[in-house]
């Protein structure tokens, strides 16, 4: 490598020096990190800012992951990739970030920083599909991705001494947040314009945060894609699944000692054991009334998020993924289906069949699951903010061509279109012309809303913001076009069932 090139992937943070990787039109930084590892004490502990190191550390290597069931994410992995992967490696010294910026560091640049899903037990900053790269080339944006802690040593609810401590994996993504505002201007990225993006459980964090008193001023804009504000447990609730994860430990009550001792693959263990069965998500975020004081949705609405613009989007099949990976996933019968509605089940079934989302029952009820877990949530979080900042809707229509077309516009499918990786993910999404048509005309939204906190762009129509006469719906297909109030006779049916 060049002097040159050297002294250019050199960058002075806080805390010491790092080295990364210049590539063709971007530098990258891997692994830097911005907690201490997880070791002993500090494992079921909020995250302690690193300790500074002295010369110059390489950041050339991604960092180990976050423990997690190793299983799920190269399952899922699998399917959006076609391959199997070898085991990405799994450790306690995770909480870093990556970096992708322009080789000019000369001006400022909005910033973008991604969080990950995976139910909240699963996924990384460094998986493949979230190659920086691209976004950060087109875009002329700085991309980060960060690692957080998931599952039990995440969001498992414990008490010490009578006050509650949880919501780990959440102050891992502020902590993270705060490290950009104190480190980024040195990758070239403008710390006062700084966007959050994230999907499934990602978006669902975001959808938090926008709650959290200690996330306050640490991000201007928010994109959630297939999430809102919805994913959270009452204490009551966070406390039962406790038990049951202390029971699947093997102890009678809590033993905090212990969790700073065993292997965390035991805790893991435990964690895998304690959800078996459920229908639900075992671990996500808690109502504990500290560091989430209330309900996100209802923080929304009183203003929590003022300064905050909103991009928000489902797709439109999102269940069909689930019934695919047959996780999360009850099958269907019609007992099932009239015990969720009961006398509403008719009207449920008319409704769905009005706005074309179904003519079978279990054709209803995978419409149904998109609606409940994503669709509706997102119109929720929408109509709550708008009453303070700028909410732009999208929907993501486009259908994957593999298996003859029966996963729809499932789950996930977005995020090569958002990142410029559709190559990697072509198991999922092929490898055609008009998917990557479609890939440019979401990143230019998704770039000028970073840029601008509007996701208006030149090869798209007029796209208005959300509002409760219109409520004006981008929609992403091979050709994209704006709807007002899409599938109006379902949305109108969920204000009577939620």
């Amino acid at each position: 490598m060049k002097q040159g090139s050297i002294m250019q992937t050199t960058v002075e943070t806080r805390y010491g020096k790092i080295r990364g990787t210049e590539l063709s039109k971007s530098i990258v930084w891997k692994g830097i990190p911005y907690a201490q590892p997880l070791a002993g004490p500090l494992r079921f502990q909020p995250p302690q800012p690193p300790e500074p190191w002295t010369g110059t550390r390489d950041a050339t290597e991604f960092s180990p992951i976050a423990p997690q069931p190793i299983l799920q994410e190269q399952r899922l992995g699998q399917i959006f990739t076609g391959k199997q992967g070898k085991p990405p490696v799994i450790g306690e010294d995770c909480l870093t970030l990556n970096i992708w910026a322009p080789q000019d560091r000369s001006q400022k640049h909005p910033v973008m920083v991604w969080i990950h899903g995976g139910a909240f037990v699963s996924g990384s900053g460094s998986t493949p599909l979230y190659d920086g790269e691209s976004l950060a080339t087109e875009g002329d944006v700085v991309v980060v991705t960060i690692n957080y802690r998931l599952g039990a040593p995440g969001f498992l609810y414990l008490e010490n001494e009578g006050q509650p401590q949880c919501n780990r994996g959440l102050l891992d993504q502020i902590a993270a947040l705060r490290w950009v505002q104190e480190n980024i201007a040195a990758f070239g990225g403008d710390p006062d314009n700084v966007t959050v993006f994230g999907e499934s459980a990602g978006a669902m964090s975001i959808g938090t945060l926008l709650a959290m008193p200690a996330a306050r001023g640490l991000f201007h804009q928010a994109i959630l894609q297939s999430g809102a504000s919805h994913a959270v447990s009452t204490k009551e609730q966070a406390v039962q699944q406790a038990g049951d994860f202390w029971k699947a430990l093997g102890k009678e009550q809590p033993d905090l000692n212990a969790l700073a001792e065993l292997p965390f693959e035991e805790i893991i263990q435990a964690q895998v054991r304690s959800a078996e069965g459920k229908t639900q998500m075992s671990y996500q975020p808690v109502i504990d009334g500290v560091t989430l004081p209330q309900a996100p949705i209802d923080a929304v609405a009183s203003g929590s998020a003022r300064e905050v613009s909103l991009l928000i989007g489902t797709n439109r099949d999102e269940w069909k993924l689930f019934e695919a990976m047959q996780t999360m996933n009850v099958p269907f019968n019609e007992e099932i289906f009239a015990k969720a509605f009961g006398a509403a089940a008719p009207a449920v079934q008319a409704a769905y069949t009005a706005d074309q989302r179904g003519e079978t029952p279990a054709e209803v009820w995978s419409s149904v699951q998109t609606d409940r877990i994503f669709r509706i949530p997102a119109i929720r979080l929408a109509e709550r903010q708008i009453q303070h900042s700028p909410v732009w809707m999208y929907r993501f229509d486009w259908v994957s061509p593999v298996l003859y077309g029966r996963l729809g516009a499932c789950h996930g499918l977005e995020i090569p279109f958002v990142w410029n990786t559709i190559e990697k993910a072509a198991t999922l999404t092929g490898n055609t012309s008009d998917s990557h048509a479609l890939g440019r005309r979401m990143r230019a939204a998704w770039i000028a809303f970073a840029h601008t906190s509007s996701p208006e762009a030149e090869d798209l129509p007029h796209w208005p913001r959300y509002d409760l006469e219109r409520r004006a719906t981008m929609i992403f297909n091979t050709s994209c076009a704006v709807i007002d109030d899409p599938e109006p006779h379902t949305r109108a049916l969920w204000e009577r069932l939620m």
